[in-house]
């Protein structure tokens, strides 16, 4: 079946990894080409990774061969290994030198990369009304960020900052006759007919928000919604979470490796939310002031949420309260699980065991949105 998904969708670009060095693989023997076309070295099957890093202003293969700028990897195998996790498509690597780096590129088609991303995200046993939903969604999302990303290196990277990409392991028959029966489907905004941003989260406690006010920017009309169905099948510590707990100093480390100018602000002495929204009754905290021995800094909620966690799995949300004690930032009475925009999964889980199909499911989460066959 994977065949038919092969020609399938743009092809999407996805950063592996970001590191000083790499380590590569296939099944069998492959080559490696100079970006620019002028160098072409074959390497035999290998028994053991090859190591790629960056050394001096090149790229050296595990100290057999140097490329400048980047590489791409050809096999006549169907996929090849970076860090000991398979994947399918073109791999090229790239250099950072300003930061002494390389990134490990996936280039492949759409579906394809869908097919280790929908499992990734949601379990492959819940109902396939659920798994159609998360399709659409994902695909959706995918085609905007390649849309509004296609003149950069790479369009998404494999975790929850954008979606949860895990390669070959993500695939599974009962996936592949999800994109199979919703191929080229993608949810459009209706006043440009653009592909939507069809941002999703675990479980948002009871209601979701506007995306505008949530992450800023522009409206791309997706609304907070009344969501009264998780709260019937999400885990009590996804609806009601522990205390999450971050020393201020170590806050700090993490923010001044994300936010460099923060840095003359000097320590933190406190941080108070600065804008919160109202839905449903739930209150979600969608800027912060982080105040500072010498000023002080408006930060985005979720800013501040995936700097403290980057998983985001103990920081889960930021409907909750936030306060200091003895130089302990500390996150408590928080409820849901992600950044609380767009389809929750959990309730859409729900709302599928009742009945509904995916396209009752996608219209109640983002009403605003038309649902179409665009490939």
């Amino acid at each position: 079946m994977r065949k038919e998904f092969e020609s399938k969708g743009r092809v999407v670009k996805v950063l592996l990894t970001k590191s000083k060095t790499i380590e590569i693989n296939c099944e069998g023997s492959f080559q490696l080409c100079d970006i620019n076309g002028d160098k072409i070295v074959m390497f035999p099957k290998s028994a053991s990774n090859i190591t790629i890093r960056f050394n001096d202003g090149r790229i050296d293969v595990g100290g057999k061969a140097e490329f400048e700028a980047g590489i791409e990897l050809y096999t006549h195998k169907e996929s090849f290994s970076v860090n000991s996790r398979d994947y399918r498509g073109r791999l090229k690597i790239i250099q950072y030198p300003e930061s002494g780096r390389i990134a490990a590129i996936n280039e492949i088609p759409l579906e394809l990369y869908l097919a280790g991303v929908i499992s990734s995200e949601m379990p492959a046993r819940w109902p396939e009304e659920t798994l159609k939903a998360q399709a659409v969604a994902s695909r959706s999302y995918a085609l905007f960020q390649a849309n509004h990303r296609k003149n950069e290196n790479w369009h998404l990277r494999t975790t929850q900052a954008n979606q949860v990409y895990r390669g070959i392991e993500a695939e599974k028959k009962k996936i592949w006759r999800i994109l199979l029966k919703t191929q080229g489907e993608a949810l459009l905004q209706k006043k440009s007919e653009e592909v939507l941003p069809a941002y999703f989260s675990s479980t948002c406690g009871g209601a979701t928000f506007k995306a505008s006010e949530v992450f800023g920017g522009e409206d791309f009309s997706i609304l907070g919604v009344k969501c009264p169905y998780c709260k019937k099948t999400a885990k009590e510590d996804y609806l009601n979470w522990p205390e999450f707990e971050i020393s201020l100093k170590e806050l700090r480390k993490k923010l001044i490796r994300n936010y460099p100018s923060m840095e003359k602000l000097g320590k933190i002495k406190d941080i108070r939310p600065a804008e919160t929204i109202k839905n449903s009754g739930i209150e979600k905290i969608t800027k912060v002031r982080i105040i500072c021995e010498n000023d002080s800094e408006i930060l985005r909620g979720e800013d501040l949420r995936l700097t403290a966690d980057p998983t985001g799995v103990k920081f889960r949300s930021t409907v909750c309260s936030l306060e200091i004690q003895d130089g302990i930032l500390k996150a408590s009475n928080g409820k849901g699980f992600g950044h609380n925009v767009g389809m929750c999964q959990y309730g859409a889980k729900q709302m599928a065991d009742e009945g509904k199909n995916y396209r009752q499911i996608l219209k109640h989460y983002y009403p605003k949105a038309d649902l179409e066959r665009i490939y």
